[in-house]
């Protein structure tokens, strides 16, 4: 059990790893534009970052302990001729999704509604323009 539990450590802490090196650049990326834009200040966006990254991580290492988990207790689970269509179709689908992070933070003109959602809550707006969007949308304009 003390190698199995070793292996499970070792795969955990390589998948979380592997995990934030894929996010980290694309959230750098994605922050800096928002950063650029006036949509967050440095501090926020650094936060930003950091956050998303440990997310990333966190998602990977609990992924492989799943699974490092599973062939523990001797459930095995091949996906045989499917495996490869659904490894690309994955890594398809985080293509687009990572695209489609940074054509929105490249934007300059985000629709009212979004910006307010997503770079102002509440009285915690970082930008001039989000305090008057914030201001319109309390009075119903």
């Amino acid at each position: 059990m003390k190698i199995g539990a070793k292996s499970a450590l070792k795969g955990g802490a390589k998948a979380g790893a592997v995990a934030a090196a894929m996010e980290a650049p694309v959230s750098v990326a994605e922050n800096f534009l928002h950063w650029k834009r006036g949509r967050k200040s440095g501090a926020q966006a650094a936060k930003d970052v950091a956050k998303d990254t440990g997310v990333a991580a966190g998602v990977g290492i609990a992924a492989a302990g799943v699974v490092k988990g599973a062939a523990l207790a001797g459930v095995g689970v091949s996906l045989g001729p499917f495996g490869t269509p659904l490894m690309i179709a994955g890594g398809g689908l985080m293509v687009a999704a990572t695209a489609n992070r940074l054509i929105k933070a490249g934007k300059r003109d985000l629709p009212l509604d979004e910006y307010y959602i997503h770079f102002c809550k509440g009285s915690d707006c970082k930008t001039k323009f989000a305090s008057e969007i914030t201001q319109a949308a309390k009075l119903g304009l």
